[in-house]
């Protein structure tokens, strides 16, 4: 069945061969459609690549029939995203390969022509990485590089890959959007969520949080832990993980994400019955 996205701006093979070859004739009458064809299939497999990094339910990961109208809802969506002004993209494609074209022979052109639609995927596929388990879209890169050796230090103490750290920090702070007392003006630079027990002599940080009794989630104010450095937050959170008989099979998951996560959520580090999905999910992202 063929959609409007399928014979508009969805790039599908027969699309870009056609473009490739109309592009031969007339380059710059050309690098606009291109430049909307990027946009649309970027557009496209943002959204597809969104709902395969969800975790699969009965009501989301079934038979075949429901995946083929997922996707054409899938393409409803990109078409709506990309219709009127769009994303903001094509301008900017169309500018530059009308800049490229005066240094390029015809052949060239139509080669290219093609081509940002190709890099789409990888596009979408690092657009979707800053994606928080909350599904809100958010810039991670920045996150990530202030973190990663922090995390990597942390993961060699527990004895597994810096992205399982990297992924329980971006999970429990929402890429760091949520620090613990943040929305409190406190710098607490507890990325982990972790408690103050009455064993902790440091500072601390009281906030209301949401617990599951039994399943279901209630309001509560608990006391957490605050550290002077992120360097600090990583490497007490290393030591809770390697030191803690709760978290045993956490630190022997090795680079078994799944198991980690599990580990943990049968440690009872969080009481949200499915945290363990939630963390697999982020970490297999990140990895």
């Amino acid at each position: 069945m063929a959609t409007r996205l399928d014979n508009g701006l969805a790039a599908d093979s027969r699309r870009l061969d056609s473009l490739k070859s109309a592009a031969g004739k007339d380059p710059k009458g050309q690098a606009k459609e291109a430049a909307k064809q990027f946009e649309a299939v970027f557009a496209n497999l943002l959204i597809k690549s969104l709902r395969e990094s969800l975790p699969k339910t009965s009501l989301t990961g079934g038979g075949n029939a429901e995946t083929h109208f997922e996707g054409m809802l899938d393409q409803q969506r990109a078409q709506a995203m990309t219709s009127g002004r769009g994303l903001g993209l094509a301008p900017v494609i169309e500018k530059q390969l009308l800049r490229q074209m005066s240094a390029k022979s015809p052949a060239d052109v139509a080669s290219e022509a093609a081509t940002p639609v190709k890099s789409a995927k990888a596009a979408a596929k690092y657009e979707v990485a800053s994606l928080g388990a909350t599904g809100e879209t958010k810039s991670t890169g920045s996150f990530i590089d202030r973190m990663k050796e922090h995390a990597t230090t942390a993961a060699k103490a527990i004895g597994v890959p810096p992205a399982f750290v990297l992924g329980q920090a971006a999970l429990e702070s929402g890429w760091g959007k949520r620090e613990v007392g943040a929305d409190q003006g406190v710098k607490s630079h507890n990325l982990f969520g972790i408690k103050a027990g009455a064993n902790w002599k440091g500072a601390t940080v009281e906030i209301p949080t949401t617990e599951y009794v039994n399943g279901v989630a209630r309001k509560v104010t608990e006391k957490f832990r605050a550290y002077d450095s992120y360097a600090d937050a990583f490497a007490d959170y290393a030591k809770l993980i390697s030191g803690s008989k709760r978290y045993t099979e956490a630190a022997k998951a090795g680079g078994d994400a799944v198991a980690f996560a599990q580990g943990l959520q049968k440690g009872g580090y969080a009481t949200d019955p499915r945290y363990a999905e939630k963390l697999a999910s982020v970490i297999q992202r990140l990895g």
